[in-house]
């Protein structure tokens, strides 16, 4: 959620957008700064350098009109889920380019979730909550 939020602010600055944001990254706030490209922690002070990198396009990726374009590159994030106590593991790299592909999706329309299958169980996923339902066990 959190690299989501600054995708899109940092796609916001590139437009003249804030040169700097606060970050909520589970239970910590971070100043972000896109002309340094640094993250401070406003506890401890601590600066540390950020940076923006992309992958290879996803496969199925569409550009704005829904062409297929194969210069098209998508930002594969890695989607992850909470274990408890505010850690995250992250799902597998299929399942999270399922998550990306169905996220952009949503992104587009903010109608429909996804079901992605990760290992044995299938995760109805609702990304306005960011809340994942295992099918198998209801929880």
């Amino acid at each position: 959620e959190a690299a989501g939020r600054l995708e899109e602010a940092y796609l916001l600055f590139e437009k003249g957008g804030p040169e700097e944001i606060d970050l909520r990254c589970a239970r910590q706030w971070y100043r972000i700064n896109f002309v340094k490209m640094t993250q401070t922690n406003p506890s401890t002070r601590r600066v540390r350098q950020i940076r923006r990198s992309e992958d290879t396009p996803m496969e199925g990726a569409r550009d704005d009109d829904g062409d297929d374009q194969d210069t098209f590159q998508a930002l594969l994030y890695c989607w992850s889920y909470e274990v408890g106590d505010g850690d995250f593991s992250p799902f597998g790299d299929v399942a999270s380019k399922q998550l990306e592909a169905a996220h952009a999706s949503w992104c587009q329309d903010r109608k429909q979730g996804a079901q992605i299958r990760s290992g044995k169980y299938t995760y109805a996923v609702d990304f306005q909550s960011m809340r994942q339902r295992n099918m198998q066990t209801g929880r």
